[in-house]
């Protein structure tokens, strides 16, 4: 059992996990991510990990938190928003580990505006989670949305940004689904976003939950959905830049997103060069 993703801010990080690690024993038993750590909520358990292969294991002790997913994957994207220096460039990174709810475009929208509007391009991370996307999220990108300006009778002025207009990198792979998978066509289709990565989970289908008699789930596919005529389910959408994850004993290290981070940096030195030339 691999850690594949840590949250900044959550109860991984705090222990001293990284991406890659080999999770070997929990309190002494053999890890099985089927067993719940509810029971243990609050209190220190002690976890075995294995840094690479051949070597021993290292102890770490976790304090297992009970969570709202919802808030907790929204908190994650806020805290895990930032810019990066690379290559001499500023690049923004903002996670989106679920799209479901306008929050999370809020949220987006809130950093483009905010922290990250002074970075020269953006890695939007839609690796792995949830979906959900609202096919509105386009218009974030584009570039037909007016900036608007409103100015009151004393001059005090407001301004609305209508959308990103710097370079994009949108991280994808087999965990990218339903409304990501959809976002992240219609970005290629019409160039607004270069994406890298693997390609997405073909999973596009509208879905419905429905309760069983013995406390189980049927989650079963009610719809199907084309985009812009085009069918995507069981065939997902194709980065333009393919990069192989490298998960076991990684140390850390995040191949897809070194290489999404350079990209944009690249971008955002070529987008630049005509001004500095003039």
């Amino acid at each position: 059992m691999f850690v594949q993703r840590v949250f900044p801010g959550g109860a991984g990080e705090a222990a001293g996990l990284l991406r890659g690690d080999r999770i070997v024993t929990v309190d002494g038993m053999p890890a099985d991510p089927s067993l719940p750590l509810a029971a243990r909520a609050g209190r220190a358990v002690r976890l075995e990990v294995q840094r690479a292969p051949q070597q021993p294991a290292i102890e770490l002790r976790a304090t297992p938190m009970l969570i709202n997913p919802k808030q907790e994957w929204l908190a994650m994207q806020r805290t895990g928003s930032r810019i990066v220096e690379r290559d001499g460039a500023r690049v923004g990174y903002h996670p989106m580990f679920s799209c479901a709810g306008a929050e999370h475009e809020a949220a987006l929208r809130d950093a483009l505006a905010g922290d990250l509007a002074g970075a020269e391009a953006l890695v939007l991370d839609f690796r792995d989670g949830w979906g959900g996307c609202n096919a509105n999220l386009v218009d974030v990108f584009s570039p037909v949305a007016p900036t608007v300006t409103s100015a009151g009778r004393g001059g005090k002025r407001s301004t609305m940004l209508g959308a990103w207009r710097k370079p994009v990198v949108l991280l994808v792979n087999a965990g990218s689904r339903s409304g990501k998978e959809v976002v992240a066509f219609v970005l290629k289709q019409h160039r607004l976003a270069t994406l890298v990565g693997a390609r997405t989970a073909g999973a596009v289908m509208t879905g419905r939950v429905f309760p069983l008699s013995d406390g189980s789930l049927l989650y079963l596919a009610v719809a199907d959905v084309l985009v812009d005529g085009q069918r995507l389910e069981g065939v997902g959408v194709a980065p333009d830049i393919e990069v192989a994850d490298a998960l076991e004993y990684a140390r850390g290290r995040d191949p897809q997103l070194e290489r999404a981070l350079a990209i944009a940096a690249h971008d955002a030195r070529a987008r630049a060069a005509p001004k500095e030339q003039k």
